[in-house]
């Protein structure tokens, strides 16, 4: 069931190449706050994993951009940005990933 209010995903930075897996999130946490979180995943196998104290929603959007970007400009390749029409919880958005992996193989 999609939420609508309160904690959850409302959108999400992608950035995905050979080299590196960047993903973040934008968590809602109220009308107007939200967290970011995310992993980096690199080729060698080493991680970063990614949180933000509580924010203002656009600055916060404006600086996992900017961070997207930049890992987008050093491998070559473009931020993939979502928003979400409804907030939903984490297991949730990872099944809708898995289910447009399944119709969608090239994704």
């Amino acid at each position: 069931m999609h939420r609508t209010r309160g904690e959850g995903i409302e959108e999400v930075f992608i950035v995905q190449t050979e080299g590196v897996d960047f993903l973040a999130t934008l968590v809602r946490l109220s009308e107007d706050r939200v967290l970011a979180n995310g992993r980096v995943l690199f080729e060698d196998g080493s991680r970063w994993f990614l949180e933000s104290p509580e924010g203002e929603r656009g600055a916060m959007r404006e600086e996992v951009m900017t961070l997207a970007e930049s890992f987008a400009a050093q491998y070559g390749s473009e931020v993939f940005r979502l928003r979400l029409n409804e907030v939903m919880g984490f297991d949730e958005f990872v099944q809708h990933l898995r289910q447009a992996r399944r119709e969608n193989p090239i994704c």
